[in-house]
């Protein structure tokens, strides 16, 4: 992707492909960029493009005359805070996979021994293999040039498989459609977060008896999933703006949070809302755009 090529993607719909112009930016820009780099970063949306223009200007500004700090320079500052705390997340949950990985191998080996033949039906595998996923997946999350893989399934079946995941009760569980709903999507990422949707679904139920509905379909330009459960609502003090690792009560929405926005903002920017519902109990929707054909035949390619 060329300097031009790179200016005019900044203003593409797709988050992906943002971010790879502003990458492309990084070593093609020339200071008489700024200006258009700025306007970008101040309409942009999604943390990672941010991060990757905030580098972006702060290479341009080193090639311009020193001026009084403006809008644009506290918004720098801004977004660079929040990046030096990201890195060290990141970095954090680097030496946890990396500490966990052999382990959990081990216990996959060892379980297999254990139980024998009924191993591969047992919810001991189940969560063996949820752990798996976790850790494949957790190092996808942590680096935004990553794209989705994109597949072509049927959303019914990936929220069967997270039903099981979460241990969601059959007698407590409605769906809200019967119908095959085919879309685009990357099923690690799209399972990851709806798991730890319906985790804090279940746990929310346990005190009320609360059934929990799920909903699902897609449109020309999204897909979605829709999780209501009857439970005991918003803890107090809950902010959908709370930083990872911060929770009202210990496993609700504190990384589990953090882990379902960042795998839907892997998928094209993909969004997640918590809201609580008349009556009691809450409703979360995952929504994530539909790949455009050229982010479909870049995945295929790579």
């Amino acid at each position: 992707m060329n300097r031009e090529e790179a200016l005019a993607t900044l203003n593409s719909r797709s988050a992906v492909s943002r971010l790879q112009a502003a990458r492309a930016l990084y070593a093609a820009a020339r200071p008489s960029d700024v200006d258009a780099v700025e306007r970008a970063l101040a309409t942009e949306h999604d943390a990672y493009v941010q991060r990757a223009l905030a580098r972006v200007c702060l290479r341009l500004r080193d090639e311009l005359p020193a001026t009084e700090p403006s809008q644009a320079d506290r918004l720098l500052d801004s977004v660079l805070r929040e990046e030096i705390r990201t890195q060290v997340v990141e970095e954090m949950s680097k030496v946890i996979a990396h500490e966990m990985e052999s382990t959990v191998g081990f216990l996959n080996v060892h379980a297999r021994e254990d139980i024998g033949e009924g191993y591969d039906t047992s919810r001991t595998r189940d969560d063996v293999q949820r752990l798996l996923d976790f850790l494949e997946v957790l190092e996808r999350l942590n680096s935004a040039a990553s794209p989705p893989v994109y597949q072509e399934l049927d959303l019914g079946d990936v929220i069967l498989q997270s039903v099981r995941e979460a241990h969601v009760a059959q007698e407590s569980l409605l769906f809200g459609t019967t119908e095959a709903v085919i879309v685009q999507a990357d099923p690690k990422l799209l399972k990851l977060a709806l798991t730890n949707v319906l985790l804090n679904a279940v746990e929310a139920c346990e005190s009320t008896g609360g059934r929990i509905t799920i909903n699902w379909g897609t449109t020309d330009r999204d897909s979605w999933v829709a999780v209501l459960d009857e439970g005991a609502g918003l803890q107090q003090g809950y902010d959908r703006s709370s930083k990872p690792g911060t929770t009202t009560k210990q496993g609700h929405f504190g990384w589990g949070l953090t882990i379902v926005r960042r795998a839907l903002a892997s998928m094209g920017s993909g969004e997640f809302s918590l809201l609580p519902r008349n009556g009691g109990g809450t409703a979360a929707e995952l929504r994530w755009p539909n790949p455009t054909e050229a982010e479909r035949d870049a995945d295929s390619a790579g």
